[in-house]
C-alpha cells in the first residue's frame, strides 16, 4: 500500500508540474503579440496611396506633430506624425509617418522604438 501511495504522489505532482508548464507556455506563446492599441492599426490599414489630409484626419483624427517642407521639385510635402504601442515580450512604440505631397498621400512610413523605463532622480543643489 505504501508503494502505491508513493506512486500515486508521484504522478501527481508530475501532472501538476505538466500543467503549469502548459499553463506558463500558453500564457507567454500564446499571447507573444498584443497589440494594446488595434483599433488603431485596423485605422492605419484603410490609409491608401492618393488619399486627402481631409480623408486621413476623418480616419486618424488629429497627429500628435506634423511638419513640412517643399521638396525639390517645388512641391509642398507634409507629414503627418501618429504613435501605437505594442507588446512583444516588452512594449514597442510605433510611430507612423504619413507623407502628403500636394494634399495627396504618397507614402506611409514606420519606425518602431523599443520603450525602456528609465528613472530620473532629482538632486537639489545647495
Amino acid at each position: 500500500m505504501k508503494a502505491f501511495n508513493s506512486n500515486f504522489k508521484s504522478a501527481g505532482i508530475k501532472l501538476i508540474l505538466i500543467v503549469f508548464l502548459f499553463v506558463s507556455a500558453t500564457a507567454v506563446y500564446g499571447k507573444q503579440i498584443s497589440f494594446r492599441n488595434n483599433s488603431f492599426y485596423s485605422k492605419i490599414e484603410l490609409i491608401k496611396p492618393g488619399m486627402t489630409k481631409y480623408d486621413v484626419k476623418k480616419i486618424l483624427e488629429q497627429p500628435y506633430k506634423l511638419s513640412f517642407y517643399t521638396n525639390d521639385k517645388q512641391e509642398f510635402v507634409e507629414e503627418y506624425f501618429y504613435k501605437s504601442v505594442i507588446s512583444y515580450f516588452e512594449n514597442f512604440f510605433i510611430t507612423y509617418r504619413i507623407v502628403f505631397v500636394n494634399d495627396k498621400v504618397t507614402a506611409l512610413l514606420q519606425d518602431e522604438n523599443t520603450y525602456k523605463e528609465q528613472k530620473v532622480e532629482v538632486v537639489k543643489k545647495e
